[in-house]
């Protein structure tokens, strides 16, 4: 489309001084339901014919929502503002870019030196730390895990309430009593221990 336009220009002997392709931008209103739309601008110097025809490829072009044509005294070379700050968001894009790259390099060569550190401290381990279950199978548990799951076996043992965790950590069935019957025993057994009194 754009090089059309521009043959159309260059054939009746005019001039292009500035051509910008803006991007893609958001309109401030849906015109014929549509939200966005991509920017052009061209500064040119050319006949009214030559105008009269462009106007009429414009007006008669499904593509083209909207066009502006304003006359100008002289032509307009230097960039405009809508493209210097296009050209300001590539840049940042491109450094951020660069600076993501950088930093997924960094963050794999973390990667590998920690897997490499992992794999020599797995070389050195003594091998005094490794148990053996009876089975004869190797078992490598940490003594802090051991006193946790003791601590809180007592715990659940002193409180004479057995949670389903700590009784599959000992590979036993757990049942869960209700409130009723701990109530109905405690008055059992202290009615029996009155009458064992008196």
């Amino acid at each position: 489309m754009m090089e059309r336009y521009r043959l159309m220009i260059e054939g009746a002997d005019g001039h292009i001084h500035r051509e910008e392709d803006w991007g893609r931008h958001q309109l401030a209103h849906p015109v014929n339901k549509v939200h966005k739309a991509h920017y052009l601008m061209f500064n040119i110097e050319c006949g009214q014919t030559a105008l009269d025809e462009l106007v009429g490829a414009f007006r008669f072009n499904d593509a083209v929502l909207r066009y502006l044509v304003i006359k100008r005294d002289k032509a307009i070379t230097e960039v405009s503002f809508m493209a210097k700050t296009r050209a300001e968001e590539k840049a940042k894009e491109a450094q951020a870019a660069e600076a993501e790259a950088v930093r997924a390099k960094a963050a794999e060569a973390a990667r590998a030196a920690a897997a490499k550190e992992s794999a020599r401290a797995e070389k050195e381990a003594p091998s005094d730390q490794v148990a053996t279950a009876d089975s004869g199978a190797p078992v490598a548990e940490s003594a802090a895990e051991d006193s946790a799951k003791k601590s809180a076996n007592a715990d659940a043992n002193e409180s004479g309430e057995d949670s389903a965790e700590n009784a599959a950590d000992e590979g036993v069935a757990a049942t869960v009593d209700e409130p009723g019957e701990d109530f109905a025993e405690d008055a059992a057994d202290e009615t029996s221990a009155k009458k064992e009194e008196s």
